[in-house]
C-alpha cells in the first residue's frame, strides 16, 4: 500500500523530531504575531479538539527550539526571547488530589506545592541539559542558582552536601535529585492516603515562590539570559479541576517576572478564572489574553486556506513524493466540485440523470401528482408538466418548478399560464437575455435545487476539491487532515495512489474519504461524558430538520445550515444542550446575531460544524437560516424529548413547504422525518 502523508494526525502521537519536521507556520506574520509565549502578559490558547493546539505548544517547547540553535542553545534561546517549559496537566495526575477522607484545603495546600515542585523540576532538567550540551556556567553560577532559586526546599543536609560537594559535580543535578526525592516521598503519601487516611507533608515554600524565584536566578545564570522570560506552557488545562485551575489563575495573578504562561486548553475546559485569594478573578486584558485559534483562523480565512495547502504540501514532500511545487501542483489532483460553474450546473444535473429518461425525471412526476392531487384534472397537470419540461436542460425545469412553486404558494392557484411564465424566465436565462432579478434566482438556488437531483437518484451532493476540503474543516486543521487522510487512503485502495503516479484522485475516492471524516468527527467531538448522548440526538433533529428544508418543493431559506432563536423563551436545559454542542465543535455559534424582526432584540445564532453536513447531505456555507421558536427549540434540544414529539412539532413548517403548501400532504410519507 502506498504511504499516506496524513497518517498521523494528532500532535500526542509524533516525536519531537516530528514535530518539527511536520510544523507549519502561519501566513501573515506567523503564529507567534498572536499567538506566541515571548510575551509578559500570559495567555490562555483555547480551541476545539485538533485545532493545533498541542503542536504548537510543543513546536515552542526548549526540546523543539533547541534544535534550531546554529550556534550554541543559550543564544538561540537568547534570540526567542523566552524559554519554554512544556508541560502536559494529565501528568500530574490531578485526580489524586482530593477525597480520601481528607479535608479540601488540604489537598489544596499538597497540590499548590506539588505543581510548584513538578514545575521548577522542569525547569532544572532543561538548565542541566543546557549545561551538558554547550558548559555555559561556571560551578560558582550553579551554586548561586541553586542558593537563590531552590534554597526554600533544600534541607540542612542537602545544604551540607553542596559544601563539600566535589569540583566535577553539577550542583543542577544534585539539587535535581533532592526534588525528585521530595516528589518520590509526596506520591508515596498521595497515593496511600486512601488507606491511611491521612497526609504526613511538610510543605517548605509559599505557593508560587518556588517557581518565581528559580525563574529569577536563572536569568541572572548569564547575561544572555537577562532579557529571556521563563514561559511555562501548560497543556491540556482541562484535566485540572476547578479548585486546581485556581491555583494557576493565582500564579498568573501573582506572577514575577521574567516568568510568564502560556494554557492551553479546551473551551469547555477553562472552568474558572477565580484565584485562591478570596475569589478574586483574573480578567481578560488585566491578568491574561485570551486567544480562540479557530477565531483567530476565521479571522484570517485567506491565510487559513493558504495554511492549509502549505501544511499539505509539506507532508507530502516529508513522505518523499516529489513533483509537488505548489497549490495548483495539488489541486490538479483533485477534480473541481461540479457545483461551483457558473452556468446552470446542466452538465452535473444530466450526469445524475444519465440514466434516467427525461420525462421520468422525478422533480417531473412530483409536479404532476401534486398538481394532479390539488385540482384532480388530469390534463391541467399534463399541460403544466409540458409547459416545464426541457428535455436538454433538467436544470431548467428544476428553477422553473421551484418558481412555480413560489407562485403557488404565494397566490394560491394553479394555471398553465403561470408555468409557461415561470419557464420563460428561466428559458431568457438560458439564453442570456435576463434581468439582475433572475440571475440572483438562479445564483442563489443553483446549489439546492442540484442537490435535489442527486438525491432524486439516490447519491450524496459531491464534497469535491481540496478546496472543499479546507471549507468542511471548520477553521480545524486536524479536521482538515483526517479529511486528507481518508481520502487518499480510499484512493489508495482503489489502486489511484495518486501521489506517486500523479493520477488523479476519483470523485468516489473524495466522496467517500469525506463521508468517513464526516462521521470520524461526529464521534470525535462530541462530549464523552455528561450531555453527550443528549448532544447527539439534538444534532441529529437539528441537522435532519435542516435536511427536510433543503429537499422540500419549496425550501424557505437559501442552503440552510444555521438558526437563530431567542435564548430568554427556552428552558435551562435546553440552553445547556445548545451551549454543550458550542463547546465541543458540534456548533458553531455566529456572533453578530441578527435583530428579531419584531422587537428588535438580539437573538443567538448558531451554523451545524460543516463536518458534519455530508452525513446530512447539506451544503457547507451559510447563507439562509431558521428563526427557530422556542417550542421548536425544546422539541429538538430537550435532553428529555422524544422523536414523536420533535417530530409532531417540526411537521407544521415542514408542511408549509411541501406542496399543496399547508393544505392536506399529498404523500404521507413526507411525515416521517426519521
Amino acid at each position: 500500500m502506498p504511504r499516506n502523508p496524513f497518517e498521523i494526525t494528532k500532535a500526542v502521537d509524533f516525536t519531537d523530531e516530528e514535530i518539527r519536521s511536520t510544523f507549519v507556520d502561519y501566513p501573515q506574520g506567523g503564529y507567534r504575531s498572536f499567538a506566541g509565549p515571548a510575551s509578559p502578559m500570559p495567555k490562555f490558547l483555547v480551541s476545539g479538539k485538533g485545532g493545533g493546539r498541542t503542536h504548537l505548544m510543543r513546536y515552542y517547547s526548549y526540546a523543539l527550539r533547541r534544535s534550531a540553535a546554529e550556534e550554541t542553545i543559550v543564544d538561540q534561546i537568547s534570540k526567542d526571547g523566552y524559554l519554554g517549559i512544556y508541560s502536559r496537566c494529565s501528568g500530574l495526575n490531578a485526580f489524586r488530589f482530593s477525597g480520601k477522607g481528607i479535608e479540601e484545603d488540604v489537598w489544596t495546600s499538597v497540590f499548590c506545592y506539588y505543581m510548584d515542585l513538578w514545575l521548577t523540576s522542569q525547569l532544572v532538567e532543561i538548565l542541566i541539559d543546557i549545561s551538558d550540551r554547550d558548559s555555559p556556567w561556571t560551578m560558582e553560577a550553579q551554586f548561586e542558582f541553586v542558593r537563590n532559586g531552590l534554597g526554600d526546599v533544600l534541607d540542612d543536609v542537602t545544604r551540607q552536601r553542596f559544601l563539600g560537594i566535589s569540583v566535577d559535580t553539577s550542583p543542577l543535578k544534585i539539587a535535581l535529585r533532592e526534588i525528585r526525592r521530595i516528589r518520590r516521598s509526596m506520591d508515596r503519601e498521595i497515593n496511600n492516603a486512601a488507606i491511611k487516611r491521612r497526609l504526613e507533608i511538610e510543605v517548605r515554600s509559599n505557593p508560587g515562590d518556588l517557581i518565581f524565584k528559580a525563574s529569577k536566578a536563572a536569568s541572572r545564570l548569564s547575561n544572555e539570559f537577562s532579557h529571556v522570560l521563563f514561559a511555562f506552557l501548560l497543556d491540556e488545562f482541562e484535566n485540572l479541576s476547578e479548585p486546581q485551575q485556581r491555583y494557576v489563575n493565582t500564579l498568573i495573578r501573582e506572577k514575577v517576572l521574567p516568568t510568564t504562561f502560556l494554557l492551553g486548553g479546551r473551551r469547555w475546559g477553562v472552568r474558572t478564572h477565580r484565584t485562591l485569594n478570596t475569589n478574586e478573578e483574573n480578567k481578560q486584558g488585566s491578568e491574561y489574553e485570551w486567544v480562540e485559534l479557530e477565531q483567530s483562523y476565521r479571522d484570517t480565512e485567506g491565510a487559513y486556506a493558504k495554511f492549509c495547502l502549505n501544511l499539505t504540501l509539506q507532508r507530502v514532500q516529508d513522505a518523499g513524493y516529489r513533483g509537488f511545487d505548489d497549490a495548483d501542483d495539488l489541486r490538479q489532483l483533485f477534480s473541481v466540485d461540479p457545483t461551483s460553474t457558473r452556468d446552470l450546473a446542466d452538465i452535473a444535473a444530466s450526469r445524475a440523470l444519465e440514466d434516467c429518461k427525461p420525462e421520468n425525471r422525478k422533480h417531473l412526476v412530483r409536479l404532476r401528482d401534486v398538481v394532479f392531487a390539488s385540482t384532480r384534472s388530469r390534463d391541467l397537470a399534463a399541460s403544466i408538466v409540458s409547459a416545464i419540461a426541457v428535455p436538454s436542460s433538467p436544470m431548467s425545469e428544476k428553477f422553473a418548478i421551484h418558481r412555480f412553486y413560489q407562485n403557488w404558494s404565494r397566490e394560491g392557484h394553479l394555471s398553465k399560464a403561470a408555468a409557461r411564465e415561470a419557464a420563460d424566465e428561466i428559458a431568457a436565462f438560458r439564453n442570456g437575455t435576463f434581468d439582475t432579478s433572475t440571475s440572483n434566482f438562479v445564483r442563489l438556488w443553483k446549489l439546492d435545487l442540484l442537490a435535489q437531483i442527486y438525491m432524486d437518484c439516490g447519491r450524496r451532493s459531491p464534497y469535491l476539491g481540496i478546496d472543499r476540503f479546507i471549507e468542511v474543516s471548520a477553521f480545524l486543521p486536524r479536521s482538515y487532515l483526517m479529511t486528507m487522510k481518508y481520502v487518499v487512503e480510499a484512493s489508495n485502495i482503489r489502486g489511484e495512489d495518486p501521489f506517486s503516479t500523479l493520477q488523479s484522485v476519483s470523485d468516489d475516492a473524495q466522496m467517500s474519504g469525506v463521508l468517513r471524516a464526516s462521521r470520524w468527527f461526529l464521534r470525535d467531538a462530541r462530549p464523552t461524558e455528561g450531555l453527550g448522548n443528549e448532544c447527539e440526538r439534538a444534532i441529529r433533529r437539528l441537522a435532519t430538520l435542516f435536511n427536510r428544508v433543503r429537499y422540500s418543493d419549496k425550501p424557505a431559506e437559501v442552503s440552510c445550515v444555521s438558526f437563530s432563536t431567542d435564548f430568554g423563551e427556552v428552558s435551562r436545559s435546553v440552553r445547556e444542550v445548545v451551549e454543550a454542542c458550542v463547546d465541543y465543535g458540534l456548533l458553531l455559534e455566529v456572533f453578530e446575531g441578527r435583530a428579531a424582526r419584531n422587537d428588535g432584540s438580539t437573538l443567538h445564532k448558531f451554523q451545524l460544524s460543516p463536518m458534519l453536513c455530508p452525513i446530512y447531505a447539506l451544503p457547507t456555507s451559510r447563507r439562509g437560516e431558521l428563526n427557530i421558536k422556542p417550542l421548536e427549540m425544546q422539541s429538538i434540544f430537550d435532553p428529555d424529548g422524544s422523536d414523536e414529539s420533535y417530530a409532531r412539532t417540526v411537521r407544521p413548517r415542514l408542511r408549509s413547504m411541501r406542496a399543496p403548501f399547508g393544505e392536506h400532504d399529498t404523500d404521507p410519507a413526507q411525515d416521517r422525518l426519521f
